[in-house]
């Protein structure tokens, strides 16, 4: 007879009720293998290896991940100086023995432009990637349709360290378009490989429903996200449910799980254990981006098409769904971003993070264009900012082929300048300009403007409706420069050369004009709000104005130049005399008996006088009267001062008074006097009759004098940064004088005692 223990008996009873948990969960929503249109044959990770993420069963730790990158919170938006990561990506494109096949390099800008739109426009992921230098081809028929041995194999044969690797290959085992392979299944670290098959870029290119979103889903599973679905068929224990507020609780499904802990969000340990990320159980779509949900429930019962309240239904947007319409997938939400920067900041080796947070990688929006058929189009009177990056190889290498091209098309026959300069606080570089016709053939080119100006011009009489190339490349080696890029106009100019000349603020009448603007061009000028002023002299480059009301606004020319390209140049004016919002006071909250304290204001260009008012009275070293800085030392006493200041210009005496509050104390039972000093420091015993008020209009009133305690002894010590006293001194009475003449300049720090109080302290700078 066989004998069981309570606890083995235990165990297999758990064990029986979570094996029917799973087959009854497995009975409600049809589980089978991933839909025939599914395009990712990527595995899904190990699930111990998941459950060990930080964020699972916890999504606040990634919240506060966010805070601590300074990543904005929901209502925020990054614009395009947002991005912080720049990745580089490196192609191998995989040709027949003959050398055919593969995508062409204008194939690759559109992928590499799809991705770059769902990371930086469609997200607000501050991430961004640039090919690294020109792609490798490997033509060999044995690797075009690699099974997946041959894949990994591939992948451990072909890659560089610290990007990217991206194998362009004919098929891949399962018919899928795109598969991650991981680290672990390439037997080492930190190397990982995304392999795509023409659909990415073929379908792309013809706009087919089908197009572009498995680059950048696949990218997404190289940055650590899992699909939506994930785990789907893993039974109960793994399913998520769709009412995001059910919780892990006593009598729910028993589970052999770290993280399926009684309270715990099932949204936060099932499925991709996002919160954020709605119930996914691998649907199918049936009609263009949405999925069809009829009659579809979870393990609970709950409707997939009218889920709970709080609860949203799958989303078929999202970019790591497993849906068909590739097109609609572009949405990333806020936990899987932080999922991928998580991975970036913390998992990754630093050498790829602190290469790719450097802004030598910096690149412009024009990119990739390191080739004549991938140079971006450029109108007459057109300006471009524009730089040169460097390439990021791995092993904090760095490599310079950065070389821009763009195309011009002129809609008018003439002599057309073509120059490049320098953009305003921007690291400046040395070009060199080439002009080719669209045969190839040198037109003319330029190095140096002069031997003092390293950026590049040439001129050169071009044929309207004609296609012309323009190369500029990078002569200061491993400098990311910056320049503007601009193609003239016949006749016309420069519109980054021209500025609008007059005054920034007027009292009653102002004159402006554009110098530089050829002959006969009109010119339309307009000022918003309308309000401002009225405008007269319309049509040509001077402009008058006559003021309305006192007001701060815009003034703004428009003209079109002979190649139909508007031109618009704006001014910000102001006119009448300021008012207080104009210089609005800062300066200390609160100040302490004897401190030196500092106000001030900003600095106003047409200001004739700051008249600075409430100084309390007894201040003493005041200084910057008739400045926008003012300095004095605060007077005894326990009051709030007013100080304020008014602002003169050239058309009135300034405006009402703009004032900062700041609240004196002498809570520590003595004043200090002066502070910082430079001879003599003055220690007084402050009483419960030694204040100042503030009178009703905010002006500071007089502090009362002091009465003097004949009987109590008040103690002083003066320490230095070793905390070594340095000077002493006693005396009945409330006053104490201590020669600081012969201390070293520095901080110290008095420590006084009052009779039997506590002994406070108060920090002491001495001077020369």
């Amino acid at each position: 007879m066989i004998k069981f223990s309570t606890t083995l008996l235990l165990f297999l009873v758990i064990v029986l009720i979570t094996v029917t948990n799973d087959i009854y969960a497995q009975s409600l929503v049809s589980l089978s293998a991933p839909p025939s249109n599914s395009e990712c044959g990527t595995e899904p990770p190990d699930t111990t290896a998941f459950d060990n993420q930080p964020w699972v069963g916890n999504n606040a730790y990634l919240e506060s991940f966010l805070d601590s990158i300074a990543y904005p919170r929901p209502a925020a938006r990054i614009l395009d100086n947002g991005i912080k990561i720049w990745i580089p990506v490196k192609f191998w494109l995989y040709r027949s023995s003959s050398g055919t096949g593969g995508p062409t390099l204008l194939q690759i800008q559109q992928m590499m432009d799809n991705l770059n739109r769902v990371y930086g426009q469609d997200n607000n992921t501050t991430i961004q990637f640039y090919q690294s230098c020109e792609p490798t081809y490997i033509n060999d028929n044995n690797n075009l349709n690699p099974d997946d041995a041959r894949a990994r194999q591939l992948a451990r044969n072909n890659q560089q360290n610290g990007v990217i690797n991206i194998h362009m290959v004919n098929s891949l085992t399962g018919g899928v378009f795109g598969r991650h392979i991981s680290s672990a299944q390439l037997s080492f670290d930190p190397y990982k490989a995304l392999f795509l098959t023409p659909e990415n870029y073929t379908l792309a290119a013809t706009g087919s429903l089908i197009a572009p979103s498995t680059v950048a889903h696949e990218v997404g599973h190289w940055l650590g996200l899992v699909h939506t679905h994930q785990f789907n068929d893993k039974g109960k224990c793994r399913r998520e449910a769709i009412d995001r507020n059910r919780k892990w609780a006593v009598g729910g499904p028993i589970c052999f799980r770290t993280k399926a802990r009684v309270g715990v969000s099932f949204s936060e340990t099932n499925g991709d254990a996002l919160r954020d990320t709605p119930a996914d159980h691998l649907l199918d779509n049936l009609s263009a981006c949405n999925y069809n949900l009829t009659g579809l429930t979870d393990l609970y019962g709950d409707s997939y098409a009218t889920p709970p309240a709080g609860s949203l239904p799958p989303d078929g947007f999202n970019l790591m769904s497993a849906g068909y319409w590739r097109p609609c997938r572009s949405r990333l939400s806020r936990l899987q971003i932080a999922v991928m920067l998580h991975y970036i900041y913390r998992v990754l080796p630093s050498s790829y993070r602190n290469n790719w947070l450097n802004v030598a990688g910096k690149f412009d929006s024009y990119e990739p264009d390191n080739s004549s058929e991938l140079g971006r189009a450029i109108n007459l009177g057109q300006s471009q900012e524009r730089n040169f990056h460097l390439n990021y190889e791995g092993l904090d290498a760095y490599r310079t082929c950065d070389v821009d091209w763009a195309v011009v098309q002129p809609n008018v026959s003439g002599n057309i300048t073509i120059r490049t300069a320098a953009i305003l606080g921007r690291t400046t570089c040395n070009t060199r300009l080439t002009l080719f016709n669209l045969s190839g053939s040198q037109l003319a080119q330029n190095d140096n403007i002069s031997t003092s100006n390293l950026y590049s011009t040439l001129s050169y009489n071009l044929t309207s409706g004609q296609r012309y190339l323009i190369r500029i490349e990078n002569l200061s080696t491993n400098t990311n420069g910056y320049y503007n890029l601009f193609v003239s106009c016949p006749g016309g100019v420069d519109p980054s050369t021209l500025s609008i000349g007059g005054p920034s603020r007027f009292c009653s009448s102002a004159s402006y004009s554009i110098a530089g603007i050829p002959a006969n061009t009109n010119v339309t000028w307009s000022v918003s709000p309308s309000t401002i002023a009225t405008v007269q002299t319309q049509g040509s480059p001077n402009v008058n104005l006559f003021k309305t009301t006192n007001t701060t606004g815009t003034l703004t020319a428009t003209f079109t130049n002979s190649c139909n390209t508007t031109t618009i140049l704006t001014k910000s004016i102001s006119t009448g005399g300021y008012s207080s919002s104009d210089y609005p006071v800062t300066g200390p909250d609160q100040a302490s008996c004897g401190q030196m304290v500092s106000y001030q204001t900003v600095n106003l260009p047409d200001a004739t006088n700051y008249q600075w008012v409430n100084i309390p009275t007894g201040a003493t070293n005041v200084s910057g009267q008739g400045t926008r800085y003012l300095s004095f030392t605060v007077p005894s006493g326990t009051y709030g001062m007013n100080v304020g200041v008014r602002v003169a210009s050239s058309c009135d005496a300034g405006g009402s008074v703009a004032t900062k509050f700041t609240s004196v104390s002498c809570s520590s039972g003595f004043a200090l006097y002066p502070n910082p000093t430079s001879s003599e420091l003055t220690i007084e015993k402050m009483s419960a009759t030694n204040n100042v008020n503030t009178a009703s209009d905010g002006n500071t009133t007089t502090p009362q004098a002091t009465t003097e305690d004949k009987t109590t002894q008040l103690t002083v010590k003066l320490l230095n940064y070793y905390n070594q006293t340095v000077l002493s001194g006693q005396i009945i009475g409330s006053r104490i004088k201590l020669n600081v003449s012969k201390l070293p300049i520095g901080i110290y720090y008095l420590q006084a005692q009052y009779g039997n109080e506590t002994a406070v302290t108060q920090q002491v700078i001495i001077t020369r």
